[in-house]
């Protein structure tokens, strides 16, 4: 589709960057299941630490996330108007 459209797309990610940011993000949407589970069931220590899990992992979905768009602006692969 990119071929067709003209645009000359080679991502800078690799195949393991992008596998493990596939992972971070389900280690986050998974630990938030379980921290909520655990507190409302009544394991407060297990939940606490899955909220942590949570916490660390959004963060470095975001973070990742910032770092491949300053990539992409770093490339010129800004949105054309």
């Amino acid at each position: 589709m990119l071929e067709k459209a003209g645009i000359d797309y080679d991502s800078p990610e690799t195949l393991g960057r992008i596998l493990g940011s596939w992972a971070l993000a389900a280690a986050s949407i998974l630990s938030l299941i379980f921290a909520i589970g655990k507190l409302l069931l009544g394991e407060p220590l297990l939940g606490l630490l899955n909220l942590g899990i949570f916490v660390v992992s959004t963060w470095l979905v975001v973070k990742r996330t910032n770092e491949d768009f300053e990539t992409e602006k770093r490339l010129g692969w800004e949105k054309a108007e």
